[in-house]
């Protein structure tokens, strides 16, 4: 499905069955209810929406670069607790999976490929089951290095959502190990590793910018240096009906 944001260009939309919980009774909640419903019987226009909330977790992982065992079961314990305190979607650092600072061995495809097992691995159990998981690891696409938000939810990846805007200063250099992707290429098929397929039983997958559209609501992504662009993802993505937009960012630039 796609269609026309504000901002010109087609953003397409991916279509998931997702349901946020709905608002809890506490006493403050039915307190407001009640002051809308006096004001409904005074002749007053009722304006209370009956809102529906859920539960965002944000994770702020303790990676280390190339500890793929280790940051496999850090990010599986952050999906353990997210669940546990009733969250629907988990946001996570990025490239949480192989860790930030793997300089140069983010040009080993051993990387790439050891980032691919512990998403297997995820994928084989149930963790994922009610939670969207936005999951930070670097991949290879058409045979170029992009640094990618993976979507997950119910043992299935939803979408790859390549970075746009690369950090180059200070103690930064993307753009030595990574290529900025370019929103004007919409969304593309990304052909997944043989183990990951045999998992999930998914050839390909949706890889390029944009938004989720659930039962109640739209998330949009975008990640750490692209929320300081003048153009930032996230104007888009709310013009296009995104109510949810999430920024992963690296929390420690030596992990």
């Amino acid at each position: 499905m796609t269609r026309e944001p504000r901002g010109g260009a087609c953003t397409p939309a991916l279509i998931l069955s997702f349901t946020p919980k709905l608002l809890v009774a506490t006493p403050e909640n039915q307190s407001r209810m009640s002051s809308k419903k006096q004001k409904t019987e005074t002749g007053a226009l009722d304006l209370f929406v009956n809102t529906k909330l859920f539960t965002v977790a944000t994770c702020n992982l303790n990676q280390w670069a190339m500890d793929f065992t280790g940051n496999l079961k850090r990010i599986e314990e952050s999906i353990r607790v997210a669940k546990a305190c009733g969250a629907r979607y988990r946001c996570g650092p990025e490239l949480e999976v192989s860790g930030y600072g793997c300089e140069d061995h983010f040009h080993e495809g051993d990387t790439v490929l050891h980032c691919w097992q512990s998403i297997a691995s995820l994928l084989s159990g149930d963790l994922t089951d009610g939670i969207l998981c936005d999951i930070g690891m670097p991949m290879i696409h058409k045979n170029v290095r992009y640094n990618c938000r993976i979507f997950i939810l119910d043992r299935k990846i939803l979408h790859l959502r390549p970075k746009m805007c690369m950090a180059d200063d200070g103690n930064y250099r993307e753009t030595r190990w990574f290529t900025e992707w370019n929103a004007g290429r919409g969304l593309e098929e990304h052909a997944l590793p043989g183990m990951v397929a045999a998992v999930c039983g998914q050839r390909t997958v949706p890889i390029g910018i944009a938004a989720i559209a659930v039962a109640d609501t739209v998330v949009g992504s975008e990640t750490c240096e692209e929320v300081f662009t003048p153009n930032s993802p996230h104007i888009a993505l709310a013009l296009d009906g995104a109510e949810t937009v999430s920024n992963s960012l690296n929390p420690n630039p030596n992990s």
